[in-house]
């Protein structure tokens, strides 16, 4: 996910709000979603048979879609969604955006939360952040891959967005 410090009018990305009125859990709402981006069946019964067995309460999820990761985050009325616009999302929007302030202002809420259920993982991450620092690729440790990003673990420990393991030293 790219970062974003306010609206950007060219982009591919596009956050909206969805009411819990129509979907009665983010569950639901990810399987529709899924659905609409093109995973089989296949994937959508191990996200499901995945999901079931978690124990704790999830209220942000993340997958993959198109050229950007899918963020959802639940609140008490609500859905706040960002996601790639390359996908034709055919969803009940309370809002979409209504303009630069608003969609930044739900882009924002999307991405509040520390850890996200990710789905093609089957566990907890961060949302992907990028390097700042020199230099600005790193090469992990275990495949052996240059990387521009990473995210971060239910222990906080940096993983490489390519094989999924700790340990990304500089270059």
């Amino acid at each position: 996910m790219k970062t974003r410090h306010g609206f950007v009018s060219n982009s591919s990305s596009t956050s909206f709000i969805i009411d819990k009125e129509s979907y009665s859990s983010i569950k639901d709402l990810t399987i529709v979603m899924m659905s609409q981006a093109e995973y089989d069946e296949k994937e959508i019964r191990s996200f499901i048979k995945d999901f079931d067995k978690i124990k704790k309460s999830i209220k942000s999820i993340t997958f993959k879609t198109c050229n950007y990761d899918t963020y959802i985050v639940e609140s008490k009325h609500k859905y706040y969604v960002t996601t790639c616009n390359n996908t034709d999302w055919d969803l009940p929007k309370h809002s979409d955006g209504g303009g630069a302030d608003e969609e930044d202002s739900i882009y924002k809420k999307a991405m509040s939360v520390d850890l996200y259920y990710n789905v093609n993982l089957n566990k907890f991450t961060s949302d992907e952040k990028y390097f700042e620092s020199e230099p600005d690729e790193r090469i992990c440790t275990f495949c052996n891959k240059r990387i521009w990003s990473y995210y971060l673990n239910e222990e906080n420990k940096i993983c490489c967005p390519k094989c999924h393991k700790s340990g990304i030293f500089p270059i």
